[in-house]
């Protein structure tokens, strides 16, 4: 073979090839790192999930082990729902013994000394007791309570808890 026939048949790139190429790879490479930005910037998202049904399972059980009504006698017991009513009658936290007591507690997350809870900064808890609008099963409404806990996250996202209680 002669020496000009073997130059002809090694072909190179040409110039607009290879302008495709690198546009080609820039193009991908910009939407690798637009995908990896999304997922750097909501990768805190999970967490805050997590701390939100953390505290809001805290809450409620602090509130599910407290006596149904102020008028509840000590060890349990049914009380008359028609006399009992969904108010607050201690003041702090720390004397709180019935689940009415923390209707409409919000604010930070503290524990039941008052203190902050280390950790949930940004954070904020709502907590309502009331009787369902209508019987719950083949219950009484007045015989049931409603307890929602409500969590806020710094991010903005809600999550909601609830649980019922039933004089007994």
């Amino acid at each position: 073979m002669s020496r000009a026939a073997s130059a002809s048949s090694q072909q190179g790139l040409s110039l607009i090839e290879m302008v495709i190429f690198i546009i080609i790879v820039g193009v991908a490479l910009a939407s690798l790192a637009q995908l990896f930005a999304l997922n750097v910037r909501h990768s805190a998202t999970p967490l805050l999930r997590q701390k939100s049904v953390i505290l809001a399972n805290a809450y409620m059980e602090e509130i599910i082990r407290k006596r149904w009504d102020e008028l509840t006698p000590d060890g349990g017991g049914k009380i008359d729902s028609a006399t009992s009513t969904i108010a607050t009658e201690e003041g702090l936290r720390s004397v709180y013994d019935d689940i009415d007591d923390y209707h409409l507690l919000s604010g930070a997350p503290t524990k039941t000394d008052g203190s902050t809870m280390q950790g949930f900064d940004g954070f904020s808890v709502n907590v309502a007791v009331r009787h369902p609008s209508a019987a719950w099963n083949t219950i009484a409404a007045t015989e049931v309570k409603q307890i929602t806990v409500t969590v806020s996250a710094p991010n903005g996202e809600s999550l909601q808890l609830n649980s019922f209680r039933v004089n007994f």
